[in-house]
């Protein structure tokens, strides 16, 4: 399996490079901007080496969370706008994040998208019938690799415009099982006299317990392009059984060129509806206590197949102190006692836990969590001027480390060839710098735990049976991720 880095490219520095060099050599060097990487594999069911594209969530090292997989047809021409538009979508709450798969042509867009001609003229597109084949690819071959190697939820959406709306289609029809939504863009349901329009009848009247999302666009197409939308959409209001929650869009405004981008940004908005977090804890806790926001997520993790989904540590945090402002301390202090229960390695957790104590005049409580947290992050402040605050005096443990151990660790960690730390010494100091980021200095927990005093973060080096440093592990808000050393 070959990988290929895809990086922005700026199209203007290419053009200036032709006809003006020493103007390009004035420029000043940048930061590439990493957007996913592609890879290629054999097909022994399409019997030819086929690329495809992943772009994963900004979290992903960090989080050992799985996703739900977006499988993008036309992939080389909708992978930007794409990945975009679900981070976008996915930052603002609108629906998860994703592991974006686009599957890009290679020698054949036609063969591959369409499915086999049954009544048209085939002399027109001598080449065209392949859609099975490729539904073949995708789940016996495609799917399995991408399960094989990335951290996957069972939850699948295919995105198709044009020809690749059709096999959209096609694939409900024939392949049910595969995907859980489809986004069919201008879907080309003129092909072969609406053959699949007639299959999709025979298909809905055959499976009342289907369940899905459908999410249908047409651009101002009209013609048959138009007619076999309209047709499928009849279908679908006749025959669409109740587990099928379909929804068809016409967008005058777009051309068949212009439409994709609008229609997955608003067809993913369909797909997720139901996504949406807690605009405000504490209504929906007074409502039904903590048992309903936690009803809200198991709804959301059952129906999306997201067996990793918690409720997120910051909105219980800021559910507490809610509780505080209102002076509702003890519930507070349960509320609090909630996100240690499930965050037990973040360090934030028993701060918060620490100060709901203080305010509740529990003063032997307070200073127990405060000093928790404390060691999980020797670097919180806060906890040191509570602390203080109570008549307590804090010093963290001086803790000597010989010069020769802080010289093993020096060397640059590998996480991924995008996501690099060096590592380096000065004096009896050791510093870290991520590629791309600021140097700053790591203060020793113990004689392989290092601290950052101006952010959550612990660095760890492991050594091997031979006691050579072989990798970090970098925790932040008690999650870790290993990066190798490379040299």
């Amino acid at each position: 399996m070959q990988s290929f880095l895809i990086r922005t490219i700026c199209l203007v520095g290419w053009i200036y490079m032709a006809i003006s060099p020493q103007s390009v050599l004035a420029q000043p060097k940048g930061e590439p901007i990493t957007i996913g990487e592609k890879f290629e594999m054999e097909s022994s069911v399409l019997e030819e080496t086929r690329p495809y594209i992943i772009g994963l969530p900004d979290d992903y090292e960090t989080s050992g969370q799985s996703y739900p997989v977006l499988y993008l047809l036309d992939g080389d021409g909708h992978f930007h706008h794409t990945t975009g538009t679900v981070d976008f979508l996915a930052r603002n709450g609108r629906m998860p994040q994703m592991i974006v798969v686009a599957i890009p042509n290679t020698t054949d867009r036609t063969r591959d998208l369409t499915p086999p001609i049954l009544k048209a003229d085939k002399s027109r597109f001598p080449t065209a019938g392949g859609a099975d084949n490729m539904l073949r690819f995708i789940g016996e071959e495609l799917m399995p690799e991408i399960e094989k190697n990335y951290r996957t939820s069972p939850y699948r959406v295919l995105i198709g415009h044009s020809f690749g709306g059709l096999f959209a289609i096609h694939a409900m029809v024939h392949r049910p099982e595969l995907f859980d939504a489809l986004l069919a863009i201008s879907p080309s349901l003129w092909w072969d006299q609406q053959q699949l329009v007639e299959q999709a009848r025979t298909f809905l009247l055959k499976n009342p317990e289907y369940e899905a999302r459908l999410y249908m666009t047409m651009a101002n197409e009209g013609g048959d392009m138009l007619g076999g939308a309209w047709k499928l959409s009849a279908v679908m209001e006749e025959k669409a059984p109740a587990g099928l929650d379909w929804e068809f869009r016409l967008m005058d405004e777009e051309d068949h060129g212009s439409i994709p981008h609008r229609s997955t940004y608003y067809g993913l908005e369909k797909i997720f509806e139901d996504w949406k977090g807690v605009d405000d804890p504490l209504v929906l806790y007074d409502r039904g206590g903590l048992e309903a926001i936690t009803a809200h997520y198991e709804r959301l993790k059952n129906k999306f197949q997201l067996k990793d989904l918690k409720v997120p540590e910051s909105l219980i945090n800021r559910l507490g102190y809610q509780l505080l402002a209102n002076n509702r301390t003890e519930e507070a202090i349960t509320v609090f006692k909630k996100n240690v229960e499930d965050f037990p390695k973040s360090s934030n957790v028993y701060d918060s836990l620490g100060e709901a104590y203080k305010e509740n005049g529990q003063k032997e409580e307070a200073v127990k969590y405060y000093k928790k947290s404390l060691a999980i992050n020797p670097g919180n402040t806060n906890a040191v001027e509570m602390l203080a605050s109570m008549g307590v005096d804090y010093e963290s443990e001086d803790v000597k480390i010989s010069p020769k151990v802080l010289q093993s660790y020096v060397g640059t960690y590998e996480v991924n060839p995008e996501m690099r730390l060096s590592i380096t010494v000065d004096g009896t100091r050791l510093y870290g710098e991520p590629n791309g980021g600021g140097k700053a200095e790591l203060f020793p927990m113990s004689e392989n735990r290092f601290y950052l005093k101006v952010d959550d973060v612990q660095v760890e080096f492991n050594r091997n049976d031979k006691r050579e440093v072989v990798s970090i592990t970098v925790y932040q808000k008690g999650e870790g991720i290993e990066a190798k050393k490379v040299k």
